[in-house]
């Protein structure tokens, strides 16, 4: 076996996962939804060393010891950590080990600040960062974002407290294909000349940006 999808299987529990870890062949695993699983069942999650792709979509008891765990799967090159809410800076930290990583979710893991977005640089072969609804992410944290040059696509939905001052980091992304800044209530018309830069953007969301006029 070597893709098993088990979202939103809500009665899954860590019992479960150590017997999924004997499935060492497996390379794609999504456990979207199931809420009960603990840092316990990433420590039995690790041994799946062959593992490309994992889903932890609404996972909310996991911690950074349990990404800690995950630090031990290399081969890794996708993760869904969507509202993972108790992750912070730290378990970013963990993260930072998978090099091979192309795609990362953090959508409402809002414990993570611009020191996280610090460990996340050194993921530098990453194409898709999603970091909506991450409220504490400010224009310091873009300053990061700068090494990520491989990004095609970043996420920024709802980090409101991004500016001008972050997106003139944010447009030396000259590979940046999709931009979404929807909800971010301080990009105002000065900042489209820096998106301007972004010359192989195809996809820009807008929405809600409601300090961007005609000019």
């Amino acid at each position: 076996l070597i893709n098993l999808d088990l979202s939103w299987c809500r009665h899954i529990t860590d019992t479960g996962l150590e017997h999924i870890a004997q499935l060492t062949q497996l390379t794609n695993l999504n456990l979207n939804g199931c809420y009960k699983i603990t840092d316990k069942g990433l420590k039995y999650i690790s041994r799946l060393t062959q593992l490309i792709n994992i889903g932890l979509d609404g996972c909310r008891k996991i911690t950074d010891t349990g990404l800690e765990n995950l630090a031990k799967l290399t081969k890794l090159t996708n993760l869904d950590l969507y509202c993972c809410k108790n992750i912070t800076n730290t378990g970013l930290g963990h993260i930072s080990q998978l090099t091979q990583l192309v795609s990362l979710r953090l959508t409402g893991c809002d414990n993570i600040t611009d020191t996280g977005l610090e460990h996340v640089s050194q993921l530098i072969q990453l194409t898709s960062l999603v970091l909506s609804s991450c409220y504490n992410i400010t224009d310091a944290g873009m300053v990061h974002m700068e090494k990520l040059t491989q990004l095609r696509v970043l996420d920024l939905e709802d980090c409101y407290n991004i500016t001008k001052t972050g997106l003139i980091h944010v447009s030396k992304l000259i590979q940046l294909t999709v931009l979404n800044l929807s909800l971010c209530h301080n990009i105002t018309d000065t900042c489209m000349e820096d998106v301007s830069q972004l010359t192989q953007l195809i996809c820009l969301d807008l929405y809600k940006c409601e300090n961007i006029t005609d000019m």
